[in-house]
Order: structure tokens, then sequence, then C-alpha cells
């Protein structure tokens, strides 16, 4: 995953739906994403799904995960999770710490 500052949401890529039991039935509504350099448009429309999460043993309910294919691995961390962290850049020692606050 990578950490997407500029991000409002959590993207996961179409290929682990299943792995966490989710299906078209599940979307509860659709979000147009902006920024999309590989697209004409720069906006699509993406499935929203609402689940718990768990990250670095870090737990977060009711967390809206839009799903879209930027690579069949790739996914981006937004600011809906990365609000509840402090993120800490070390340049000199080319490190990324994130903190739960």
């Amino acid at each position: 995953m990578i950490i997407d500052t500029g991000s409002p949401y959590t993207m996961v890529p179409t290929s682990i739906l299943g792995e966490l039991g989710l299906g078209e039935e599940d979307v509860i509504t659709t979000v147009t994403i902006h920024g999309i350099v590989h697209k004409e448009e720069c906006a699509e429309d993406a499935p929203a799904y609402l689940l718990d999460l768990e990250l670095e043993g870090h737990e977060f309910k009711d967390v809206l995960l839009l799903v879209y294919d930027f690579g069949p691995e790739l996914g981006l961390i937004g600011h809906n999770i990365l609000k509840n962290f402090r993120l800490e850049v070390n340049r000199k020692e080319k490190h990324i710490q994130l903190e739960r606050v």
C-alpha cells in the first residue's frame, strides 16, 4: 500500500475483494475520484464499501473503502485512515514512521 496524504480515501484493487469477503451486493455507493493521470477525463466513479479494517495491529471501524485498479497489487492508504496517525519523516535516515494518535 502507498501512503497517499493527498487522497481522502483508502483504496484497494478489485483483485482482493474476494479475500475481503466483498461482492457487488455490498457496494453502498460510488464516489467520483480525481487525479487519475492515465485517464483522459481524470475522473472515475469507484464503488465504495463500508467495513472494519485492521492495519498493523490497529483496528478501524466503519471505514469507507474504495475499489479502483491502479494495478493488480497496488492500494492507497488515504486520509480517512491517516487522520488517526502522526506521520514522521526522517529525511536524513530515509525513514517514515506512522504513530497512532
